[in-house]
């Protein structure tokens, strides 16, 4: 249970990541 709470926090903590740089991508167009 525990494992899986890290895995999925893990997982948000990329999408966050990947959010972040692809706003940063769209502003410099």
């Amino acid at each position: 249970m525990i494992l899986f709470k890290l895995k999925k926090k893990k997982e948000e903590s990329n999408f966050i990541v990947l959010s972040t740089i692809t706003n940063m991508n769209q502003k410099h167009e």
